[in-house]
């Protein structure tokens, strides 16, 4: 019976600590840098893919390791629709989406290590022209910490009176 216990015991510790690793990986605790900050000028922001669902695009916005060293991306992220040469805002920020795997850290290989956020931009035509408001975007700056990153993007429209775009955090890859 003891032993029996014991097994039990070290099944549920083992479970335990999985869900952590699990957990720290998703972002719900506090995240742990493991590699010096990237520079920015090590940094390549790129647009990848893009994906249609449900009356919304999502892009891939990547974001790359140029150096020779390992390095880290983190913070917040958010993103703002705009327009022109300028980048002038358009419409209200991002709304932020917690999707599991994505966090506000991210350590980047060497040489064209790769993390991505998802932009999503809802058709302006799902909501009201009352509502909505829409005017063009032909791109967005996405913002994590202290650095921003432009993308840009096919001309399309977003609502000025709501936000009709998301942003999710960084998960390595793609």
């Amino acid at each position: 019976m003891k032993n029996r216990f014991a097994i039990v015991a070290i099944a549920a510790t083992v479970a335990l600590t999985g869900l952590s690793y699990i957990s720290n990986m998703a972002g719900a605790a506090s995240p742990r840098v493991t590699a010096p900050s990237c520079a920015p000028a090590s940094i390549v922001a790129k647009r990848g893919p893009s994906d249609g669902a449900a009356g919304t695009i999502y892009y891939h916005l990547r974001l790359t390791n140029t150096s020779a060293v390992n390095c880290s991306l983190h913070g917040p992220v958010s993103a703002q629709p705009v327009v022109g040469a300028a980048h002038t805002p358009v419409g209200p920020a991002s709304r932020k989406i917690v999707l599991a795997g994505r966090g506000a850290v991210v350590t980047l290989a060497a040489h064209h290590g790769v993390t991505n956020v998802l932009y999503g931009v809802v058709e302006a035509g799902n909501y009201s022209p009352a509502q909505c408001g829409a005017k063009n975007a032909n791109g967005v700056m996405v913002t994590l910490g202290a650095e921003k990153y432009y993308f840009a993007l096919p001309a399309q429209q977003v609502c000025v009176k709501l936000a009709s775009t998301t942003v999710t955090g960084l998960a390595p890859g793609l």
